[in-house]
């Protein structure tokens, strides 16, 4: 586990949050983002209906971390040019495994957008994701 240094009761700027977190490398990064999207999630989750809640908190899940931390190590190996036959076969399927969390990721942010009677794009932007998150 990645750990930013934090004295004990002290206070911090949100700017010096951000440099700690801008230190981390890419798969810690985006696991503190979805933690964080997470902890939103379910601050928002009393004020809305039960069902939105579930998609929040759902569609800010994201890959596990495994997942990720696999599909990143042989994505290296792949750009080296140093992946065998079977990392490649496996770096396909795990392509598939992540593809496939997109797909459902869409199709819960497209239900909450109708819940919601709005369009995608609103929903990205009232979410505070990229307006092509989902493409």
């Amino acid at each position: 586990m990645t750990t930013i240094p934090v004295q004990p009761g002290a206070r911090a700027a949100m700017n010096e949050i951000l440099h700690g977190v801008s230190e981390l490398d890419t798969p810690d990064l985006e696991n503190f983002f979805h933690q964080v999207a997470h902890l939103l999630a379910k601050r928002k989750a009393p004020s809305l209906a039960k069902r939105e809640a579930e998609l929040l908190l759902k569609i800010s899940e994201g890959y596990p971390v495994e997942l990720r931390k696999k599909y990143d190590a042989l994505a290296s190996k792949m750009q080296d040019k140093t992946i065998s036959p079977d990392e490649h076969r496996e770096i396909l399927n795990l392509t598939d495994r992540m593809e496939a969390l997109d797909a459902k990721r869409l199709e819960l942010l497209l239900e909450l957008a109708q819940l919601r009677n709005i369009s995608l794009d609103q929903l990205l932007s009232q979410l505070g994701l990229p307006p092509h998150a989902h493409g």
